[in-house]
């Protein structure tokens, strides 16, 4: 009995090294930060999720209307993971991306596009809300409810 006792205060301290050591408070963060599904050095939003099969795009109008966002520069619509969490079958994530939309084709901005070029703050640069599903039918439910 004692001796599981420290065998699991062992795994605890070594998995909460491991997060740290990573700069995560937990392994669904770890698992956000670390996805192999995503290219970060992509600069559209269907190579950015190359590894989900359906990408959905969140307007403002919604997100803003969702009792839990407070900051304008950062919203948090805890409704929509929620749902996700309880609805979805498979994986998805949410992403706030900054950049803008080019000929209908969102195209991502890179800091070091904005920062030696002019004098806009990152911060100042509009992000967009996007889900990535690896189900089409999770999007599909998504987009129903959502949408």
């Amino acid at each position: 009995m004692i001796l599981g006792f420290i065998r699991s205060r062992y795994k605890l301290w070594v998995d909460k090294r491991y997060l740290k050591k990573h700069h995560c408070g937990s392994w669904e963060q770890y698992k956000h930060k670390y996805d192999t599904c995503i290219d970060n050095s992509a600069d559209n939003i269907k190579d950015y999720y190359f590894g989900y099969k359906a990408i959905v795009h969140v307007r403002w109008a919604i997100v803003s209307n969702l009792p839990s966002w407070h900051d304008p520069c950062m919203p948090q619509p805890y409704e929509l993971v929620n749902w996700c969490k309880e609805h979805c079958t498979d994986d998805f994530r949410l992403d706030h991306i900054k950049g803008t939309f080019i000929n209908s084709r969102f195209v991502i901005k890179n800091i070091s596009e904005f920062v030696p070029t002019t004098n806009i703050m990152w911060h100042s640069i509009p992000s967009e809300v996007f889900l990535a599903f690896k189900s089409e039918q999770d999007a599909l439910l998504f987009k129903l409810r959502w949408i």
